[in-house]
């Protein structure tokens, strides 16, 4: 007899109901929906069978009862298992596995694997299945003794399911494993409902639309726009194969675009072996900048041209083989791609420096942002659906003019620049060459200085100045600018006012006032201040940054001669993806890292190179780079760091050199205190005083003094040479001594001045989701923390209304940066009643910061608590802690140890001392034992240490090590005496903290070590994973942090703190890693929901946004702007306090650019909503508060200086300025202006448009006072007892008049005080007030809140999402989005749009272009309307001039926003188009045949610039009725067939410009329908002549008024080009 016995198949569905299961495994499953057990049951094995494997019972039962005989089951898993047996080559019997009807039709398919062997892997299970079809999806169980009898098991999903299921036929399969054949059963998985094919989602507009929809392209070109719609191809890939698709999906669930192709080439190490390499590239929705869709070529191909605002996410696919580890349990096709950071196949780009001028990439992902792709018939008809779909996504496809894709050409800008190593300044003049001599040689390099070399280099890293834009001229002309930093200050204006923008053309930052006259920062840095240039690294880029004044360090206060040539650089990944994670996946871009650090960064002559990095930094992935001189090197900098010689362990050796770039303030007039060494106290291996000094009260009050801190405090964190922790004040130490413990010297060093980090102070502490797990453990109820939550969200809903309850609140929870009580005391002066704009936003933001730390942290606010520096009792008189108490429950107060804490009292002034049971404990705390129950008493002889926690010094065991083992060297503590959170079990024993020793190098470490430890340390950092893992499992376990699960990762919790100092990194083993997800940290797969106290917190809070756009609307105090007449402020000193106040809102917006921060708001409180993008967020309030202090420091001692003795005054006029330029934004926003889509409407209101406000707040306290001075002043006013004309020598104004626009561009109105404001608008639509330049609006903020909304999505939908990185769209130098090319949109979906005729008019009266306007030539884009179809009465229109006037009925513009309905009604033309396909240069509007319309349909909505701007002569150089020459748009020969149909062009009245009154002009230019000034040139025309279009012309004598408009029509003639316009407008 061969084959497998019966019983062995009916086995198989015997095992399915647990014939051997016994009572226990009935119990097995978790008792609470949020929790599961603790630990895996044993099952019980019957190792005894009644019969052997060769006579079984011919039917077992199904079900057999407890009496039955046991069926053999385990002979089936021992022959299984590869155990020997009398059937083991036998092959099975036919039995055929039940498929469901569902099984194929579904998206996925899968089918479980039982009984695998100990043997097997992963790739064992691949290589069986993966004939069958592709696999997606591997999982297989633990191969552990304690498995349940069921066997192994494993899960093989396949996508799509395998055609074929022949394989399923007799249930089983055979598996060989070491020699041994294994028959496997088979059973088949029902499909998920959401696996069903072609599965449809919802779009966040509520339409429906598939998951994914693909595109195959012919071919794919990834290059540059040169001009706005001008494309250079640098690379191109197509379709190699059937196995190498150029394919383009679009995934609408994840909000991404995959573009897979693959490349072919010979690797020459192989013997140029012939090999395909296959890539994709991931790019987010938020991602795309710009659709375009263009027909080029005689054969009208079809392509699309899409332009990104940030590098892609780049893979490479491995060999499947690669891809399985040792101890991996899962695999996913997901696996078979890797992380790339180039495309460079076969070549070697890891010897030399990193650079912008580097130039050895097949395809430069980082900056070749621009991807032509042509679409054949089938993939056009698929992308119609796809851009109707991505329509909800707010991206739309434009039909734009692009000619042929321009040649690949290199840049000349590097070949034209010096790069001999050097500083010196070669000043080439403009014509040196020029001669006939000098024509046979090479033109010379232009040298530029070190300054203005990264400064240019800055504007290219960022975008915004293109490398193909700069050519020799522009280079030149920026030599003559050397002079006072003119060139260096030009480009600084470009990188501060184009952020995000393109500039096509350099050449006109010479001719912009603004960028002439810009000086953005005083030279006066304070000195614990410096200049500071930041680079980052993306895995792709290279950013350079303008230098920002930030709080310094001593080895660049040390060389400050030299602090240029410091560069401080951070790794990250590209922009939406935020940090570098850790893990073998990420491989790449840690090897990228390494040759940064290695090779350094070059600059043309200039080399940075390695330096060292903090302790901090490098958490964040940063690190110091300095570029070397002669002089000074970096191996001569670490020498004088200090003797470190005696440490062989890497980790701390970069610890010790990190101590001295901690950011640190110098006690000035110290050069070194007097030194004494005093002893540690150590018991029993512990040490009590680890990191704790003295501090004399004479040295403490020097401190305070420079600090500008009264009274003294009493403790500081502190660096003195190679000693570090903290000193606390005590009376004992006498003059300027300094006591020093052993625990405190960490080396010799030769500099051994006093260096403040910072001081001691209180705050209250919060709680946060750890700490509420291990109370909850601990045996604190969940109503206790519901009830603190609900309190809460009702005290901050109830603080924006009542003042008292918002001073309390803001006084009693105090944050660590002191910002509640200075936003208390703003209350107090009345700044809530008169409603003050800055004061309320300032709340708003309070509260939506904290609900959002609410929501996110569980951040509970504790009223009885304390957050404090930690330190010791000299004295001995508190009592310590006995390790016979550990692991009572219940603890008499008497045996508790005692801690003393004295903090100041709200009620009766002075300061008190705590007492009764605490709770103490540190951040973070993840072990049960980390929080202790402490017992706190006043001590007569302790009181005068103020604002920290003194810890006694007697015990078995010191009280911070056993807070997650923290120590006395800064640590902060909170405490807590809220009886409500005292946990009953008062004394859990402490973690046990087994030191690490890290490995010992033989000899002395060198730069290489501190490299590769930098860069592995980014690699092993597995610390946020621990703590997710953590958290998630403390919440799903039965015990909660108790748990055996959470106990072990609590340890190595702590080993991954611990990694930057011990080089030991904390091995993240795979099966301690969740399997699901509880609701609350917000996982987009495998969650639950939690039932704890965690997630019943994150359900009762309301996600909120930070809206404070209504608060511009609010009135400035009247109190302090009356006072400001009063006080008769000289325009000397208002001149200064606009100087000053650009200054400081230039050096604000750098911050928030630096650090990433939406707001000047968040930056001057730190309450930051967003999400940092490196780092965590437990630093990113101590980080943002230490930039805003030094920036405001920085800023207030500026205006003392400059107000002298009268500093109220100057206060004053800061308030006035600041009022001015925010009432002046606010007019403008209410002037009708033409937006870059082309609609009619108002400006939005948004911080990124709006003047600074924070300036006058510098001196929040003196603004309090003049509003109180203010207001007495006003009552005596009222009763008559003051004389206002006494009072101040500014003449009042009676009644309120209409403000006026004269002939120069300027403008008066009043204010809501009757005061008139002037100011001056030019043609290049910028604003200046009394010669200060205001950074209003810009056309292209009016998309930017659509940009930044699909940022949001797109980041909204990863686990991890980064913060927000603020970008923007490309433009020419005058301020125009991406929006400045040629576009058709597509039909608005709306019943509204019906223009049946001429008199058709949506918009009301069309405003048109002024006559001055017209003179000067209006830079930006010039609102038309269509016209339809012309009927026979109006076809003299054509040849004619038109009847038709339009004028703005009320100079007062709308403020209602215009209509989507309206907008595709409107047309935007611009002064030039692209050059010719083949052409050199651009070619000129009138040479390019660019037609104005494409045809007869309405929908056609934009005609975007393309090319240079108007020559603008200056403003004093015109009249009127002056004629200037002005370039073609169109010009179209005469044999031409006329379009139908005609564009009436008119722009939007300029209130700021007012013509002369003027007789009719007349126009010429020739016959109708040539060109203006002869064929194909530009001849000079009238002022009422837009922009020379050819074709009849009118002029039409008006009223003489200010509101004086002049409409021109124009004539559309047929070209070749325009018929394509039209085939493509009618898609």
């Amino acid at each position: 007899m061969s084959g497998i016995p019966n019983w062995v198949e009916q086995a198989q569905h015997a095992i399915l109901v647990s014939p051997d299961r016994s009572p226990r495994d009935q119990d097995a499953r978790p008792r609470h929906a949020s929790r599961r057990r603790s630990s895996q049951q044993r099952h019980r094995v019957n190792t005894s069978t009644s019969q052997p494997p060769s006579r079984p019972p011919s039917r077992p039962p199904s079900r057999p009862s407890s009496s039955s005989p046991r069926p053999p089951p385990h002979a089936l898993r021992q022959y299984s298992r590869g155990k020997p047996a009398p059937f083991a080559s036998f092959t099975p019997l036919s039995q055929p596995v039940f498929i469901p009807r569902e099984w194929k039709c579904a998206r996925t398919a899968a089918i479980r694997v039982k009984d695998v062997p100990p043997g097997a892997k992963l790739q064992d299970l691949h290589d069986l299945f993966s004939e069958h079809g592709h696999i997606s999806y591997l999982e297989l169980d633990e191969d552990r003794p304690d498995i349940s009898d069921r066997g192994r098991r494993a899960l093989v999903r396949f996508e799509p399911p395998p055609l074929s299921t022949d394989f399923l036929g007799r249930g089983v399969c055979k598996l060989r494993i070491a020699l041994v054949d294994h028959w496997l059963p088979l059973e088949t998985v029902d499909p998920k409902r959401e696996d069903r094919k072609e599965r449809a989602i919802k779009t966040q507009l509520g339409n429906t639309c598939p998951q994914t929809l693909y595109v195959f392209p012919s071919s794919l070109y990834f290059g540059i726009l040169v001009q706005p719609a001008v494309f250079m191809r640098k690379q191109s890939v197509q379709t190699l194969s059937s196995d190498s698709l150029l394919r383009l999906e679009f995934d609408f669930k994840r909000m991404r675009l995959v573009i897979k192709f693959s490349l072919h080439y010979q690797r020459e190490s192989s013997g140029f072996r012939r090999q395909n390499e296959h890539y994709k590239l991931h790019i987010k929705f938020g991602v795309i900048k710009e659709l375009c869709r263009t027909m080029v070529g005689e054969e009208h191909r079809q392509a699309l041209v899409m332009t990104l605002r940030d590098p892609p996410v780049a893979y490479r696919k491995k060999d499947v083989s690669k891809t399985f580890g040792e101890d991996r349990l899962t695999w996913s096709e997901n696996d078979l791609w890797e992380r790339v950071v180039d495309i460079s196949p076969g070549l070697d780009v890891r010897r030399n420096p990193v650079s912008l001028a580097e130039n050895h990439q097949y395809i430069d992902l980082g900056r070749w942002l621009t991807y032509w792709i042509e679409l054949d018939q089938q993939s056009t008809r698929v992308w119609d659906q796809v851009q109707q779909h991505l329509l909800d996504w707010n991206l739309r496809t434009k039909l734009t003019v692009f000619p042929e894709p321009l040649p690949n050409k290199k840049p000349k800008v590097w070949d034209l620049l010096d790069d001999r190593y050097g500083h010196s300044i070669q000043h080439v003049p403009s014509q040196s060459w020029n001669n006939d001599f000098s024509l046979l040689a090479a033109p010379p390099r232009i040298s530029l200085p070190f300054d203005v070399r990264y400064q240019l280099e800055v504007c290219i890293s960022q975008g915004i100045i293109n490398e193909h834009n700069i050519d020799r001229p522009f280079l030149e002309k920026l030599m003559e600018f050397l002079g006072k930093d003119r060139a260096r200050l030009i480009l600084e204006y470009a990188a501060d006012q184009y952020a995000g923008k393109r500039i096509f053309d350099p050449m006109e930052l010479f001719n912009d006032n603004a960028a002439l006259s810009y000086f953005p920062t005083s030279f006066m840095i304070p000195n614990h201040c410096a200049r500071v240039r930041r680079v980052t690294i993306t895995p792709t880029r290279i950013y350079f940054s303008t230098p920002c004044v930030e709080p310094t360090n001593r080895v660049i206060r040390q060389w400050k001669n030299a602090q240029d040539y410091f560069i401080r650089i951070q790794f990250t990944d590209e922009v939406l993806e935020g940090r570098i994670r850790s893990g073998e996946a990420e491989l790449p871009l840690f090897l990228r890292a390494y040759r940064v650090l290695e090779k350094g960064v070059a600059m043309g002559p200039w080399h940075w190179k390695f330096l060292a990095f903090g302790n901090s930094q490098i958490r964040e992935a940063g690190a110091f780079m300095f570029c070397e001189q002669s002089e000074l090197t970096c191996d001569m900098m670490r020498a004088w760091m200090g003797r470190f010689s005696h440490i062989k362990v890497i980790a701390k050796y970069a610890a010790r050199l990190g101590q001295c770039f901690s950011t640190t303030r110098l006690v000035p007039g110290i050069p070194a205190p007097r030194i004494v060494t005093i002893p540690d106290v150590e018991k029993d291996g512990f040490c009590f005083t680890d990191g704790v000094g003295k501090i004399s009260p004479l040295l403490a009050k020097i401190v305070a003094h420079d600090w500008s801190i009264d009274p003294p405090p009493s403790a500081y964190q502190f660096r003195m040479g190679g000693c570090k922790g903290v000193l606390v004040t005590w009376p004992d130490v006498k003059g300027m001594e300094v006591h020093i413990r052993k625990s405190q010297e960490k080396f010799v060093a030769e500099f051994n001045g006093l260096e403040v980090i910072r001081c001691s102070q209180s705050s209250t502490a919060t709680l946060n989701r750890q700490i509420i797990a291990v109370l909850s453990s601990l045996g604190v109820p969940d109503q206790v923390f519901v009830d603190m939550m609900e309190q809460q969200l009702s005290d901050f809903n109830a603080a924006m209304e009542d003042k008292q309850k918002a001073t309390a609140i803001l006084r009693t929870f105090i944050d660590e940066n002191h910002m509640t009580p200075i936003i208390a005391e703003m209350l107090a002066y009345g700044f809530m009643e008169s409603h003050e704009p800055f004061v309320r936003t300032l709340l708003q933001l309070w509260r939506s910061w904290s609900i959002k730390t609410l929501k996110e942290k569980a951040r509970l606010n504790v009223e009885k608590s304390a957050f404090v520096l930690g330190c010791v009792d000299e004295t001995g008189t508190l009592k310590g802690h006995m390790k016979v108490i550990e692991g009572w429950k219940e603890v008499p107060s008497e045996k508790l140890p005692q801690i003393f804490l004295q903090i100041p009292d709200d009620v009766n002034g002075g300061y008190k001392a705590i007492t009764g049971t605490c709770v103490v404990g540190r951040n973070p705390s993840l072990h049960p034992g980390d929080i202790r129950v402490v017992e706190a008493v006043d001590v007569p002889a302790l009181r005068h240490l103020r604002d920290v926690v003194v810890f006694p010094l007697t015990g078995d065991r010191d009280v911070p090590s056993m807070c997650s083992g923290g120590d006395l060297d800064g640590d902060d503590f909170f405490v807590i005496w809220d009886p409500l959170l005292i946990p009953k079990e008062r004394s859990h024993p402490p973690m046990i903290n087994e030191p690490v020793v890290g490995k010992e190098l033989a000899t002395e470490p060198t730069v290489n070590n501190l490299i590769t430890f930098f860069v592995l340390y980014m690699k092993y950092n597995n610390l946020p994973l621990i703590a997710h893992a953590h958290l998630a499992t403390a919440d799903a376990e039965m015990e909660g942090v108790k748990s055996p699960k959470c106990l072990e990762l609590a340890t190595l919790h702590s080993m991954a703190v611990d990694y930057v100092k011990t080089g030991v990194p904390a091995e993240f083993p795979r099966r301690l890693d969740p399997k699901t997800w509880p609701h609350f940290m917000e996982k987009n797969k495998h969650t639950y929901h939690s039932a704890t106290a965690l997630g019943k917190l994150y359900d009762m809070v309301k996600r909120e946004t930070f809206d404070m756009k209504e608060n511009y609307e609010l009135p400035f105090d009247n109190r302090i702007l009356k006072h400001t007449k009063c006080r008769a402020l000289r325009d000397e000193t208002l001149t200064k306090a606009r100087r000053i106040k650009s200054q400081y809102d230039t050096a604000m917006r750098r911050v928030m650019c630096q650090l990433e921060i939406a707001t000047e708001f968040e930056v001057w409180t730190a309450f930051v909503m967003s999400k940092p993008r490196v780092g965590s967020d437990y630093k990113l309030q101590d980080n943002v508060g230490r930039e805003s202090s030094a920036l405001k420091q920085h800023f207030k001692d500026q205006c003392k200086k400059e107000a002298g003795g009268d500093l109220l005054s100057f206060v004053s006029a800061m308030y006035r300025v600041t009022y001015e330029e925010v009432r002046i934004a606010l007019y403008e926003a209410k002037q009708p202006h033409v937006r870059p889509d082309g609609s009619l409407g108002t400006r939005r209101i948004t911080p990124k448009t709006m003047p600074l406000v924070s300036f006058p707040w510098l001196f929040w306290d003196k603004l309090g006072e003049l509003a109180r001075t203010g207001a007495i002043l006003q009552r005596r006013l009222d009763d008559g007892s003051e004389d206002m004309d006494l009072l101040s020598d500014v003449p009042l104004v009676s009644q309120r008049r209409r403000g006026r626009h004269n002939a120069s561009g300027s403008s008066d109105f009043m204010d809501e005080h009757g005061d008139p404001l002037s100011y001056t608008r030019t043609s290049d639509g910028k604003v200046i007030h009394y010669g200060q330049i205001l950074n209003l609006f810009s056309h292209d903020d009016e998309d930017s809140d659509e940009r930044d909304n699909a940022r949001d999505r797109n980041s909204s939908s990863e686990e991890s999402p980064p913060g927000s990185h603020s970008t923007k769209s490309a433009s020419n130098l005058s301020p125009v989005a991406e929006e400045d090319l040629l576009t058709f949109e597509s039909p608005p979906i709306s019943p509204v749009v019906t223009p049946a005729s001429l008199e058709v008019d949506l918009l009301g009266p069309t405003p048109t272009l002024t006559k001055a306007e017209l003179a000067i030539g209006l830079a930006g884009p010039v609102a038309t309307t269509y016209t339809p179809l012309p009927t026979d009465e109006e076809t003299g229109i054509r040849c004619g001039h038109s009847n038709r006037a339009s004028h703005l009925s009320d100079p007062q513009p709308p403020t209602k926003e215009t209509s989507s309905a309206d907008e595709g009604l409107l047309l935007d033309i611009y002064s030039a188009s692209p050059p010719r396909a083949g052409g050199s240069g651009l070619a000129s509007a009138a040479g390019s045949d660019v037609p104005v319309k494409g045809g007869p349909p309405i929908w056609v909505e934009q005609v975007m610039r393309m090319g240079h701007r108007i020559p603008t002569p200056p403003l004093d150089t015109i009249h009127p009725l002056d004629t200037i020459a002005i370039p073609n748009v169109v010009g179209v020969p005469q044999s031409e067939s006329p379009l139908t149909g005609t564009v009436t062009a008119s722009a939007i009245h300029d209130p700021f410009v007012s013509p002369r009154p003027a007789a009719a002009a007349y126009a010429i230019g020739g016959d109708v329908g040539g060109y203006v000034g002869g064929a194909g040139g530009a001849g000079p025309v009238d002022k009422g002549l837009i922009m020379g279009l050819g074709g009849g012309m009118k002029k039409e004598d008006d009223e003489k008024s200010d509101e004086e408009v002049e409409e021109v029509e124009l004539e559309i003639d047929e070209d070749p080009l325009a018929v394509r316009f039209a085939q493509m407008a009618a898609l």
